[in-house]
């Protein structure tokens, strides 16, 4: 009907009539408006913004939390206290501030308000935009809601498994950026260039001293550049205090030093004092005395004079030195009180004549 209406005045000329036509027209076919929404006492208002529960009540929206966010329109009519219409895009007519953008407010349900520039937000709360104002009201494009987070969490980066990972300081879990690169196969050499020009030859420089300073310059020139000053001799010091002479003597068997005229000795080095060696003779190692003890051959030589401090060299006779080499006696002994412990590798086969020189050393 109304397309006709259009058709017939179209012949008439009536320019003003087809417009008021066209924007009924257009009220009517807005596929951007729900209409007669039906919700018993819905105490909404134009202008508000609005969202539907997942049990299909029709709420005012707020950006507080999750709960509360995702605004899906703005209600532009209230039929009645039961009955209204919702706008989802296009203009909505009203008071708006020409360029701003609207944002759901986080503070008031339902609420619109205009953010700060730079943005201001809290974390938790929603950002989410729900149009621009213009001259003729708010042209509403609502957007996809997104949670403001904590942007000033510390992020630590790492190689797990073959890729760049990033995870925040404390959290368990890697997040993947992009795998680490493997190296290619190498390419093949590039060929040699040309050799350049040769240069020009650089000049001579001479060196010189000039006012106190080593300088140089280009053979040739006349200006000398100053390189550094050079060093002068200082003032003499003064003559250091004469050193006090010092002595040197043996004190209770110690080398000791003190300053001449001085009381105190201080001792340096200790002087050691060697007994005078006791040379025993006619001592007969008999081959039945050899005993087996853990894979060598032993013999406990007594005789008074030995004690643990002294060292005791055995010497074997010379008519006695064959069997000495068949046992393979070792040279090293062990002495105690009144003893001296002798090794061997073999068993002796007879007895051997020995001369032993017991050696006390004390410091």
């Amino acid at each position: 009907m109304i397309r006709g209406l259009l058709s017939t005045l179209s012949l008439t000329k009536d320019r003003k009539l087809q417009e008021i036509i066209r924007a009924l027209w257009r009220e009517i076919h807005d596929n951007n408006v729900i209409e007669d929404i039906a919700q018993a006492a819905h105490g909404f208002e134009v202008g508000q913004a609005v969202k539907q529960t997942a049990e299909g009540t029709w709420v005012l929206a707020q950006a507080n939390n999750d709960a509360n966010a995702g605004a899906v329109g703005l209600v532009c009519k209230v039929k009645d206290a039961d009955t209204f219409w919702i706008r989802t895009g296009g203009l909505l007519p009203g008071e708006y501030e020409t360029g701003k953008k609207y944002f759901l407010s986080v503070a008031a349900a339902g609420a619109l308000f205009i953010q700060a520039d730079p943005e201001e937000w809290v974390t938790g709360n929603y950002r989410q935009v729900i149009g621009t104002g213009t001259d003729k009201g708010l042209l509403i494009e609502i957007d996809e809601r997104s949670l403001i987070v904590d942007d000033l969490r510390e992020i630590e980066m790492s190689v797990q498994a073959g890729y760049f990972v990033w995870r925040y300081v404390g959290d368990v879990a890697w997040t993947n950026l992009l795998a680490v690169p493997t190296n290619g196969i190498n390419g093949t050499n590039g060929t040699d260039g040309t050799n350049g020009i040769d240069g020009s030859d650089g000049r001579e420089i001479e060196m010189s001293i000039q006012a106190g300073y080593f300088a140089w310059r280009f053979v040739g020139d006349v200006a000398w550049t100053n390189l550094l000053a050079v060093p002068t001799n200082g003032t003499n010091g003064t003559n250091g205090t004469n050193g006090v002479p010092v002595e040197l003597s043996v004190q209770a068997g110690w080398l000791c030093w003190r300053y001449v005229g001085g009381s105190v000795w201080t001792q340096l080095y200790q002087i050691p004092t060697y007994s005078v060696p006791l040379q025993i003779t006619g001592i007969s190692l008999l081959s039945v005395s050899w005993s087996l003890v853990s894979g060598l051959y032993e013999y406990n030589l007594a005789n008074a004079n030995i004690t643990a401090a002294m060292v005791v060299d055995v010497i074997p006779e010379n008519a006695d030195i064959a069997t000495v080499k068949a046992a393979d006696i070792y040279p090293k002994t062990v002495s105690s009180a009144g003893s001296v412990k002798l090794y061997a590798k073999n068993a002796p086969t007879a007895n051997i004549g020995v001369t032993i020189i017991l050696t006390v050393a004390t410091t």
